[in-house]
């Protein structure tokens, strides 16, 4: 339930139904019917668990979500909440297992987990910097994943090559589809920046969907969009 995600997080995590982010291009809108799984419907989700051997809660093996050691309260509320709606609207049995930092990097490379709460800052602003970064073949992350698909590593080639940007787009939302048909991953939630601005700031840089863009390691040039006005008073 993203949206009781949203209201714990008082509006910090915006829900997240795909991989990229509003703002970037190749993010894809939540009535995008690539995204239909993703949709809150715990009774449809009891009604495919009934074809399987875990419509009794007993059934249930142990499951473990690994997350890396040093939470902050906002992001600890929010893996809890997910740990407790997993366990009452489906009797999931889930546990929490926090990974010290300096053993985050052997987790992942050597797949010691079953599920992973993974946070993921683009290291730029493009889809491939999610897409092939976390699940093609020759992935740089989460090497123990275990997971590959010729068709979607074919994709992210296709994808390097292309110029053309609606065709490349294209692409990437066939990447999404993938991934979403085989369940790889859940996205949860998107954070919202929150900026105080000072009466004399007369410009900021902004995205275009007309919000605030602060000073972050993918715009480094932020100082150069700023312009201020003349400050009153001390």
């Amino acid at each position: 339930d993203r949206e009781r995600l949203w209201q714990l997080s008082y509006g910090a995590v915006s829900p997240a139904f795909s991989l990229v982010p509003p703002g970037m291009a190749g993010h894809l809108d939540e009535s995008d019917e690539i995204l239909a799984g993703q949709r809150f419907d715990p009774d449809a989700a009891r009604r495919l668990l009934g074809s399987t051997p875990y419509t009794d809660p007993a059934a249930w093996p142990p499951v473990t979500l690994s997350a890396r050691e040093g939470m902050d309260a906002p992001e600890r509320i929010l893996v809890e909440d997910i740990v407790g709606q997993l366990a009452g609207n489906l009797g999931m049995p889930l546990t929490l297992r926090e990974v010290p930092g300096q053993e985050w990097e052997t987790v992942l490379d050597r797949g010691d987990f079953q599920l992973l709460w993974l946070r993921w800052d683009f290291p730029y602003p493009d889809p491939s910097a999610a897409y092939a970064i976390l699940f093609a073949s020759e992935r740089r992350q989460i090497q123990g994943l275990g997971w590959a698909d010729p068709n979607f590593d074919a994709l992210i080639r296709l994808g390097d090559r292309e110029t053309d940007r609606l065709r490349r787009l294209a692409i990437y939302r066939q990447c999404e589809r993938i991934l979403q048909e085989q369940g790889i991953y859940v996205p949860v939630g998107y954070p919202a920046a929150a900026f105080l601005v000072k009466p004399w700031v007369r410009a900021i840089p902004r995205n275009r969907q007309g919000d605030p863009v602060g000073p972050n390691r993918l715009f480094s040039r932020f100082k150069w969009y700023v312009r201020l006005g003349e400050r009153q008073g001390g």
